[in-house]
Parts: structure tokens; C-alpha cells; sequence
């Protein structure tokens, strides 16, 4: 009976400062680049590609903000730093390569990638909001 109090409690106290953390009013800002990278930095990376999921991969490592976890095991799992996956309780994603190639003789820069992406994401609706320190929420707004 203790082992599941040790569980749920943190999990409803995550339910309820997501629930508090909402905005109704979605500023539409960029994130700044994460600490180390500048905008100057070359990079290669395909810029082709229309795929939202690597698109975020992409920005998450240039922001160095990852997108907030949409499962309750995997926000458990990040609550607990990890030992739920470690202790093979919860499954963790599967680490995916986000195609970014870092290299003085790049055919972009970090500042050109991060704005191609920025608009690809406004293109297709979405918006990118800051959650707490190490993450960022994508929201689709509903059109008035």
C-alpha cells in the first residue's frame, strides 16, 4: 500500500501544476538557443523535409528544451529522475537522431535553422510555449 502512495501522490501533484500551469492567452515567441550554441555556428542539416516530429527533435536540441512528456508514466517517470525506466516500471521513448551536423564549413547557420523551423511550425498551425525550465509545450490554437 505505501509503494502506490509513493507513486500516486507525485502524480497528482504533477496533474495539478499542469493543470494551474495553462495560459489562455499563447504568446507567440521563439525560444532563445540553449546555452553554448551560438546563432553565428554552422550546421548541416536537411531542410527539405516537411516531417513535424523531427522538425521538434531539431528545435529541441537547438533550444535545449525538450518537448513536455504526453504520457503520466513518462512524467512520472522524469519527476523521479529516471528510476521508473531504469527500474524497467515505465517505458522510455526510443533516442532519435534529429540530423544535425555541426561543423565550421555548415551550409547554414543555427540562427537560419532555427527561423526555417520557427516558420515551418507557424505554417502548420502550431505554437511553441515555454513550460518551467527544461521544456516547451506545442499547442495547436483554435481559430476564432
Amino acid at each position: 500500500m505505501r509503494k502506490w502512495l509513493i507513486i500516486v501522490v507525485p502524480a497528482l501533484v504533477l496533474l495539478a501544476s499542469s493543470a494551474n500551469s495553462r495560459q489562455k492567452d499563447f504568446p507567440i515567441s521563439a525560444l532563445p538557443l540553449r546555452p553554448g550554441l551560438l546563432a553565428s555556428d554552422r550546421v548541416t542539416v536537411n531542410l527539405n523535409q516537411t516531417n513535424l516530429a523531427q522538425a521538434l527533435m531539431m528545435y529541441s536540441e537547438l533550444t535545449g528544451r525538450t518537448q513536455l512528456p504526453g504520457s503520466i508514466s513518462q512524467r512520472l517517470d522524469e519527476f523521479f529522475c529516471g528510476y521508473l525506466s531504469r527500474w524497467r516500471i515505465v517505458k522510455s521513448p526510443p533516442q532519435v537522431r534529429t540530423g544535425i551536423e555541426y561543423h565550421r564549413d555548415g551550409l547554414f547557420t543555427v540562427g537560419e535553422v532555427k527561423e526555417h523551423l520557427e516558420k515551418l511550425f507557424s505554417a502548420n498551425g502550431l505554437v511553441l510555449v515555454p513550460e518551467g525550465k527544461k521544456h516547451f509545450r506545442v499547442i495547436r490554437p483554435s481559430k476564432p
